[in-house]
């Protein structure tokens, strides 16, 4: 008998959950790293769940088009580009580690 994994949600949804799960870490070192950095963070968590509840109300396997969508990823975008910026500088590479690289 063949084993096979059962996995729920899409690979947005898989994505975004293990992206949500780094934040505390993320808001960690970034507070640490420097001010207003952990505010970034949370602001980067609030956006994710945000883009989360979304998907499990509008989601499935295509796009959603909701208005707004576009500017909520950009905001998410433009707080981890400062985190990474802030982790570039810091000290320790540990903020520069956790941050998620975005292609």
């Amino acid at each position: 008998m063949e084993i096979k994994k059962i996995a729920f949600g899409d690979e947005g949804q898989v994505a975004t959950a293990e992206l949500q799960a780094r934040v505390p870490r993320l808001r960690e070192l970034a507070s640490a790293a420097g001010p207003g950095l952990a505010e970034r963070a949370d602001r980067t968590g609030r956006g994710i769940e945000t883009l989360q509840s979304l998907d499990r109300q509008h989601g499935g396997s295509g796009p959603i088009a909701l208005e707004g969508l576009a500017e909520l990823v950009a905001a998410i975008l433009t707080d981890l580009a400062h985190l990474e910026s802030a982790g570039q500088r810091a000290p320790s590479p540990a903020l520069l580690a956790e941050n998620p690289q975005v292609p």
